[in-house]
């Protein structure tokens, strides 16, 4: 016994010497790592049915959540979370309160539409409005009244020709929160703003013909970052086939829009990077092409289309802080802002025109329409 206990002493410290010296350390180092991972790691996530991703894994591997947010918990991951194209460490532009929707940048936009008209009509101007209000001749800005002009839109100081902008977001106590919103609007005598401000990743569709204006808001989450099938049921069936539970507001008209009554696309979506230079390319660019696409089956393919691809800013003022407040450059320039204005009399001759604001772009319906390049995306 003395001697089996003898050898077994004798083997202990050959054992500890063999765990302590540099080379083994290393081995064991990598053990211990290992076995971390797959304890801890198991938190996968599988695209399968988005036939667009452009990030393939490796034989034998699945892709795993990219899309761990500011306000997201690593664990467990988030399901919903899976479009490869969904930026790393922001949070995303949605429609609710949720961690991982964004929901504080969308609180103080919600509390102004408590002073928006439910139909916006002439009893919603001012009492006393000069003269040449009336007339509403549209007037290029130049670039350096547009900051100041778009933060009054909406800040409770709107243009008394246009009132209040009809929003395109929904109130944050509505059972439609989470839906994206959009607003289909045929022009008469009266005239008319819509739109939001504080956009940080979310994607605005704005279709406007002679006839009619159709403008929609697709919240980034979870429309784009989530499967194939949310995104034709959340996004590209506004546009051909069943909306119903898709959000708020009518599917888009084809017999108010079309190259015979002159119409215009213009998609203002999250582009990739942060550089501000030539026009980018778009974020989801498994998806965008979709969109595009719907857009034209519906309306045909000679109607013209403009893609901005927009440099978003952050959503809260303390990215990876609970509860953070937004941001507020979202409330106090162009970035972000997406707004459309109808006049019954945009020119000296009394004719009807619009116009639409993307950040810092203009575009007019007396403007030319946009070329063929423009669907790669317009300069920034």
């Amino acid at each position: 016994m003395e001697d089996q206990g003898g050898a077994k002493e004798n083997v202990l410290p050959g054992l500890i010497r063999r765990w302590s010296s540099p080379s083994q350390k290393s081995v064991n180092t990598l053990t211990i790592l290992l076995l971390c991972f797959f304890t801890f790691g198991g938190c996968w996530l599988q695209p399968e049915d988005d036939p667009f991703n452009s990030l393939l894994p490796p034989p034998g591997w699945r892709l795993g959540n990219r899309a761990l947010l500011a306000r997201q918990s690593p664990a467990p991951c988030d399901p919903e979370i899976i479009d490869p194209d969904t930026p790393d460490c922001r949070t995303l532009c949605g429609g609710g309160a949720g961690p991982c929707a964004g929901g504080a940048a969308l609180k103080r936009r919600d509390l102004r539409i408590a002073r928006q008209p439910a139909i916006l009509n002439s009893t919603d101007l001012p009492s006393k409005v000069p003269n040449e209000l009336w007339k509403r001749v549209f007037t290029d800005l130049t670039q350096d009244q547009l900051p100041a002009y778009l933060v009054d839109q909406f800040d409770g100081n709107p243009d008394a020709g246009y009132g209040t902008p009809i929003s395109i977001i929904p109130p944050e106590n509505s059972v439609s929160v989470q839906r994206n919103v959009v607003v289909q609007r045929s022009f008469a005598k009266v005239p008319f703003a819509i739109g939001t401000n504080g956009l940080c990743g979310c994607t605005v569709v704005t279709v406007a013909s002679t006839q009619a204006v159709y403008m929609g808001h697709f919240f980034e989450n979870p429309s784009w970052t989530n499967s194939a099938a949310t995104f034709t049921n959340s996004v590209l069936n506004f546009f051909g086939g069943n909306v119903n539970g898709a959000g708020t507001g009518p599917q888009i008209n084809p017999d108010l829009f079309g190259a015979e009554v002159d119409t215009r696309v213009y998609i203002m979506t999250p582009r990739r990077g942060k550089s501000t230079a030539g026009a980018g390319s778009p974020l989801y660019r498994g998806k965008v092409p979709q969109l595009i696409s719907a857009i034209q089956v519906t309306l045909g393919d000679d109607v013209p289309l403009a893609l901005f691809n927009y440099t978003p800013l952050e959503c809260d003022e303390d990215p990876g802080e609970d509860d953070s407040p937004p941001n507020p450059d979202l409330f106090t320039s162009q970035r972000g802002v997406a707004l459309f204005q109808f006049d019954p009399q945009a020119d000296e001759d009394g004719k009807p025109g619009w116009r639409l604001f993307y950040e810092h772009h203009q575009f007019t319906s007396s403007g030319p329409a946009p070329g063929p390049d423009a669907v790669n995306g317009i300069p920034s």
